[in-house]
């Protein structure tokens, strides 16, 4: 039976799997999280981010006053945080995503094909 890559990755995603199944992206990485996370608790967000390659760059950002939500816990550090990403690498990681994008419509496509 053949399951689409949403589909399993939902499944991993829920299941813990995450970590090992998406090791490599190629988009810049910005993890924005909240110190007091117990949702998706800050060691496992550290575990993460050293084992993810992520050329051209990855970041990581703590919020030390939130939880699981810093855009609505600290909302102008995170709105700052937000800009200076944006201003940073809007042109690059837009074209980043749509080229991504692009290639895994054309991935389904092809999984399609071969049943």
């Amino acid at each position: 039976m053949h399951r689409s890559n949403s589909v399993a990755l939902l499944d991993n995603s829920i299941s813990g799997e995450l970590m090992d199944v998406i090791t490599q992206v190629g988009i810049p990485v910005y993890s924005l999280t909240g110190r007091y996370d117990y949702t998706d608790p800050f060691t496992l967000t550290e575990q993460y981010f050293s084992k993810i390659k992520a050329p051209p760059e990855k970041h990581i950002v703590w919020f030390e006053e939130s939880a699981h939500f810093p855009f609505y816990e600290e909302p102008a550090t995170f709105a700052r945080q937000m800009r200076d990403v944006l201003d940073g690498h809007l042109v690059s990681g837009q074209l980043a995503l749509r080229s991504s994008a692009l290639q895994w419509k054309a991935s389904q496509r092809d999984g399609d094909e071969r049943g």
